[in-house]
Protein backbone atom coordinates (compact mmCIF):
# COMPACT_ATOMS: atom_id res chain seq x y z
CA UNK A 1 0.00 0.00 0.00
CA UNK A 2 2.80 2.45 0.93
CA UNK A 3 4.50 1.73 -2.40
CA UNK A 4 1.31 2.53 -4.34
CA UNK A 5 0.87 5.85 -2.53
CA UNK A 6 4.51 6.83 -3.16
CA UNK A 7 4.16 5.91 -6.86
CA UNK A 8 0.96 7.93 -7.15
CA UNK A 9 2.57 10.92 -5.44
CA UNK A 10 5.58 10.69 -7.78
CA UNK A 11 3.22 10.67 -10.80
CA UNK A 12 1.34 13.68 -9.43
CA UNK A 13 4.61 15.54 -8.87
CA UNK A 14 5.86 14.68 -12.37
CA UNK A 15 2.58 15.85 -13.90
CA UNK A 16 2.70 19.13 -11.92
CA UNK A 17 6.34 19.75 -12.91
CA UNK A 18 5.52 19.01 -16.54
CA UNK A 19 2.63 21.49 -16.48
CA UNK A 20 4.87 24.12 -14.84
CA UNK A 21 7.55 23.56 -17.49
CA UNK A 22 4.95 24.08 -20.24
CA UNK A 23 3.65 27.19 -18.50
CA UNK A 24 7.16 28.64 -18.14
CA UNK A 25 7.97 27.83 -21.77
CA UNK A 26 4.70 29.45 -22.88
CA UNK A 27 5.59 32.62 -20.97
CA UNK A 28 9.06 32.64 -22.52
CA UNK A 29 7.65 32.08 -26.02
CA UNK A 30 5.41 35.15 -25.80
CA UNK A 31 8.17 37.19 -24.07
CA UNK A 32 6.04 37.74 -20.96
CA UNK A 33 8.74 38.19 -18.33
CA UNK A 34 6.29 38.89 -15.49
CA UNK A 35 4.48 35.58 -16.09
CA UNK A 36 7.83 33.80 -16.55
CA UNK A 37 9.30 34.97 -13.23
CA UNK A 38 6.05 34.35 -11.33
CA UNK A 39 6.06 30.77 -12.56
CA UNK A 40 9.73 30.36 -11.62
CA UNK A 41 9.03 31.73 -8.13
CA UNK A 42 6.11 29.29 -7.81
CA UNK A 43 8.46 26.46 -8.72
CA UNK A 44 11.31 27.41 -6.40
CA UNK A 45 9.35 29.02 -3.59
CA UNK A 46 10.12 32.28 -1.80
CA UNK A 47 13.69 33.52 -1.50
CA UNK A 48 15.24 33.46 1.92
CA UNK A 49 15.71 36.87 3.46
CA UNK A 50 18.75 35.80 5.45
CA UNK A 51 22.34 36.34 4.50
CA UNK A 52 25.25 33.98 4.58
CA UNK A 53 28.20 34.69 6.86
CA UNK A 54 31.31 36.14 5.30
CA UNK A 55 34.98 35.64 6.17
CA UNK A 56 37.33 38.54 6.80
CA UNK A 57 40.10 39.27 4.27
CA UNK A 58 42.61 37.12 6.16
CA UNK A 59 40.01 34.35 6.59
CA UNK A 60 40.24 34.26 10.38
CA UNK A 61 37.06 36.06 11.44
CA UNK A 62 33.43 35.33 10.61
CA UNK A 63 31.48 38.50 9.73
CA UNK A 64 27.77 38.34 10.53
CA UNK A 65 26.65 41.98 10.93
CA UNK A 66 25.48 44.26 8.13
CA UNK A 67 28.12 47.00 8.61
CA UNK A 68 30.78 44.30 8.57
CA UNK A 69 29.34 42.91 5.31
CA UNK A 70 29.38 46.33 3.70
CA UNK A 71 32.95 47.02 4.80
CA UNK A 72 34.09 43.60 3.58
CA UNK A 73 32.44 44.06 0.16
CA UNK A 74 33.96 47.55 -0.12
CA UNK A 75 37.40 46.06 0.63
CA UNK A 76 36.81 43.30 -1.91
CA UNK A 77 35.78 45.61 -4.73
CA UNK A 78 38.55 48.08 -3.94
CA UNK A 79 41.12 45.31 -4.26
CA UNK A 80 39.56 44.05 -7.49
CA UNK A 81 38.83 47.36 -9.20
CA UNK A 82 41.73 49.55 -8.13
CA UNK A 83 44.71 47.46 -9.16
CA UNK A 84 47.78 49.12 -10.68
CA UNK A 85 47.99 48.80 -14.44
CA UNK A 86 50.16 46.00 -15.78
CA UNK A 87 50.37 47.59 -19.24
CA UNK A 88 53.69 49.28 -19.89
CA UNK A 89 53.92 52.80 -21.27
CA UNK A 90 56.03 51.46 -24.15
CA UNK A 91 53.12 49.23 -25.23
CA UNK A 92 50.72 52.17 -25.03
CA UNK A 93 53.08 54.37 -27.07
CA UNK A 94 53.25 51.70 -29.82
CA UNK A 95 49.49 51.85 -30.38
CA UNK A 96 48.57 53.60 -33.63
CA UNK A 97 47.22 57.10 -33.13
CA UNK A 98 44.25 58.31 -35.14
CA UNK A 99 43.42 61.96 -35.69
CA UNK A 100 40.87 63.59 -33.42
CA UNK A 101 37.46 64.00 -35.05
CA UNK A 102 36.87 67.69 -34.39
CA UNK A 103 33.52 67.58 -36.23
CA UNK A 104 32.11 66.05 -33.06
CA UNK A 105 32.77 69.38 -31.35
CA UNK A 106 30.34 71.17 -33.66
CA UNK A 107 26.79 71.91 -32.50
CA UNK A 108 24.12 69.62 -33.95
CA UNK A 109 22.80 70.67 -37.38
CA UNK A 110 19.23 70.58 -38.69
CA UNK A 111 20.25 67.66 -40.92
CA UNK A 112 21.48 65.69 -37.90
CA UNK A 113 18.29 66.50 -35.98
CA UNK A 114 16.13 65.35 -38.89
CA UNK A 115 18.18 62.16 -39.22
CA UNK A 116 17.74 61.46 -35.49
CA UNK A 117 13.98 62.00 -35.75
CA UNK A 118 13.74 59.61 -38.72
CA UNK A 119 15.64 56.95 -36.76
CA UNK A 120 13.23 57.07 -33.81
CA UNK A 121 11.17 53.89 -33.35
CA UNK A 122 7.42 54.31 -33.55
CA UNK A 123 4.91 52.24 -31.63
CA UNK A 124 7.08 52.28 -28.50
CA UNK A 125 6.43 53.68 -25.04
CA UNK A 126 7.51 57.34 -24.85
CA UNK A 127 10.68 58.21 -22.97
CA UNK A 128 11.16 60.49 -19.98
CA UNK A 129 9.60 63.47 -21.77
CA UNK A 130 6.39 61.45 -22.40
CA UNK A 131 6.27 62.53 -26.06
CA UNK A 132 5.76 59.64 -28.48
CA UNK A 133 8.08 59.39 -31.50
CA UNK A 134 5.05 59.76 -33.79
CA UNK A 135 4.66 63.39 -32.64
CA UNK A 136 8.24 64.24 -33.64
CA UNK A 137 7.90 62.42 -36.97
CA UNK A 138 4.62 64.05 -37.97
CA UNK A 139 5.37 67.59 -36.74
CA UNK A 140 7.26 68.75 -39.83
CA UNK A 141 10.07 71.23 -40.54
CA UNK A 142 9.08 73.77 -37.89
CA UNK A 143 9.54 71.13 -35.17
CA UNK A 144 12.93 70.15 -36.63
CA UNK A 145 14.06 73.80 -36.64
CA UNK A 146 12.93 74.38 -33.05
CA UNK A 147 14.52 71.15 -31.83
CA UNK A 148 17.77 72.06 -33.57
CA UNK A 149 17.77 75.50 -31.90
CA UNK A 150 17.13 73.86 -28.53
CA UNK A 151 19.92 71.29 -29.04
CA UNK A 152 22.33 74.04 -30.10
CA UNK A 153 21.43 76.09 -27.01
CA UNK A 154 22.02 73.02 -24.84
CA UNK A 155 25.34 72.42 -26.63
CA UNK A 156 26.48 75.94 -25.77
CA UNK A 157 25.74 75.31 -22.08
CA UNK A 158 27.95 72.19 -21.92
CA UNK A 159 31.34 72.77 -20.30
CA UNK A 160 33.22 70.54 -22.76
CA UNK A 161 32.31 72.27 -26.03
CA UNK A 162 34.81 74.40 -27.88
CA UNK A 163 34.04 78.02 -28.63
Amino acid sequence: MKHIVQTELRHMKDKWLSQKAEEIQGCADIHNSKCFYQAIRMLYGPQSAGTSPLLSIDGTKLITDKPGFLDRWADHFSSVLYRPSSVSNDAINRLPQIPINTALDDPPSATETLKAIKQMSTGKTPGANAIPAEIYKSAGPLMTQNLTKMFQAMWKMKPYHRT
